[in-house]
């Protein structure tokens, strides 16, 4: 038997299966584009924000409708109100018109700076920000590819999750009636 120790974020023992949640990590293409390929690849952008902001928007209205827990509209109402901030949305433009890059490697580039940035600040709220930012980038990233999120809303049987980080969507659409507890690799206690 392995035993891992760890930081306990509650008291008490869980016992089920172990369910090893792996999000998919896209390869970033570092190709340049040509001045011909701004328009498109501003537009992906876009669109895929759009996408990320509507798939927000029935989170919370799924949320509203079954589990009206306050906290978790609180999250993801912010959500609405990041990925509308210009800094993100900026600096990704910035890097597709100015450096040519295709918009997930300038979404890419944009969230590592924006989440050091906040890092290095003093302020204990905007540090905790960067998983949020983390969070819809990630989002935005699976719509510039085409795909779903995954999530943990539809597990089969009682587990225990197992995965380097949770942000906040994927404890969001957790489904709380399989979840028995949860270890990542990356976090504390909040």
């Amino acid at each position: 038997m392995t035993v891992f120790k760890g930081i306990p974020a509650s008291r008490g023992i869980a016992l089920a299966k172990c369910y090893k949640f792996d999000k998919h990590i896209f390869d970033i293409d570092k190709t340049l584009i040509s001045n011909d390929k701004v328009e498109h690849e501003l537009s992906r952008f876009k669109n895929s924000k759009l996408k990320a902001k509507t798939q927000i928007q029935e989170l919370i209205n799924k949320l509203i409708a079954i589990d009206k827990n306050d906290s978790k509209i609180e999250i993801f109402n912010a959500h609405l109100e990041i990925i509308d901030d210009p800094m993100l949305s900026e600096a990704v433009e910035l890097g597709i018109t100015e450096d040519k890059k295709q918009a997930p490697y300038s979404l890419h580039t944009a969230t590592q700076d924006i989440s050091s940035m906040l890092l290095n600040l003093d302020d204990i709220y905007l540090r905790e920000r960067v998983a949020d930012i983390k969070d819809i980038s990630s989002r935005i990233m699976y719509s510039l590819h085409g795909s779903s999120m995954e999530t943990l809303e539809n597990l089969e049987e009682e587990c225990i999750v197992i995965a380097r980080d949770l942000t906040p969507s994927d404890t969001g659409t957790m489904d709380t009636s399989k979840v028995m507890g949860f270890a990542t690799d990356i976090g504390g206690k909040t």
